[in-house]
């Protein structure tokens, strides 16, 4: 709550004023201060949002749910198409597991794989296809 205080008002106390000055400001620079934190904590938490649909990360190592292979994440790329919103991860597939994969004898995995998961739904804890 602010008071207007005028130069006819003699009741006050100037070490009062002072003080109550000395207060605000202090209160102002502690939110300044606090600026950047909380413009960060908004970054991260909008990043979050718009990561929903992600549901490996980078690093982790997946099984084909009826393939049986296994690989590690290597990234990700989201699109937004038409209502779905299409991930595609690339996958570094288990060199153990190439029996799993329909290629040609002798062909030898070098580089990540593309797999696509679709979601099938907008709202929140929506299910994914593969």
């Amino acid at each position: 709550v602010l008071t207007r205080l005028s130069s006819m008002d003699k009741s006050y106390d100037q070490d009062v004023v002072r003080q109550r000055i000395g207060l605000a400001m202090d209160a102002i620079k502690s939110l300044n201060e606090l600026t950047p934190t909380l413009m960060e904590m908004e970054r991260i938490r909008s990043k979050r949002l718009d990561n929903f649909f992600v549901r490996f990360r980078v690093g982790q190592v997946v099984q084909h749910a009826h393939e049986k292979w296994r690989g590690v994440v290597c990234g990700w790329e989201k699109k937004k198409i038409m209502n779905a919103t299409v991930v595609t991860y690339s996958i570094l597939p288990d060199k153990g597991d190439v029996h799993h994969f329909h290629k040609p004898a002798g062909v030898i995995f070098d580089k990540a794989m593309e797999v696509q998961f679709q979601n099938t739904s907008t709202a929140k804890g929506g299910k994914t296809e593969s």
